[in-house]
Formats: C-alpha cells, sequence, structure tokens
C-alpha cells in the first residue's frame, strides 16, 4: 500500500488514459495488498512525489491495533471496484 504524503499522481487506465487524481493524503495499491492479487491499474507521479509505503506485515500490525483502519480502506477498495 503507497501513501502519497506530497505531490499529485495519476491512475491511468491500460489505454494510457487518466482515470483519476491522487493527491497528498490518497491511497493507492490497496486491492492487492487486501485480495493478494497482482495490481490492476497504474499509477504514475505528474509532479515530484514523496509516498510511503506498508508492506503486509506493517498492514497486519496496524489492522491488528486499529480494525477501524481496515474497515476504511475496504471501504474505498469497495469503491474503486465498483466504478471499474
Amino acid at each position: 500500500l503507497f501513501i502519497i504524503a506530497r505531490g499529485v499522481a495519476e491512475v491511468v487506465s491500460t489505454e494510457g488514459e487518466v482515470v483519476a487524481p491522487l493527491s497528498a493524503g490518497d491511497f493507492f495499491g490497496e486491492h492487492a495488498l487486501l485480495h493478494g492479487t497482482p495490481r490492476n491499474s497504474t499509477v504514475r507521479a505528474a509532479t515530484p512525489c514523496t509516498c510511503y509505503e506498508l508492506h503486509r506485515k506493517e498492514w497486519q500490525d496496524i489492522c491488528a491495533d486499529h480494525p477501524d483502519i481496515r474497515a476504511a480502506v475496504e471501504s474505498v477498495d469497495r469503491g474503486r471496484d465498483s466504478s471499474s
């Protein structure tokens, strides 16, 4: 899971079209993390970006202590999945 701390990124379709902008506070990579599947989109930096990266073990530790965070990320994942 990647969290954008600074900058602007873009979700890009397989056809190369910008599907959605992402900025500070937004995250991506949740679908692969939650479902153990390969990534299903490409994200590219539109400006210089600083991102935080959470690996699966870190994610599991956070979710054990803060199940509300997992629920919020799952909700975003469902919303993104239904808009595909």
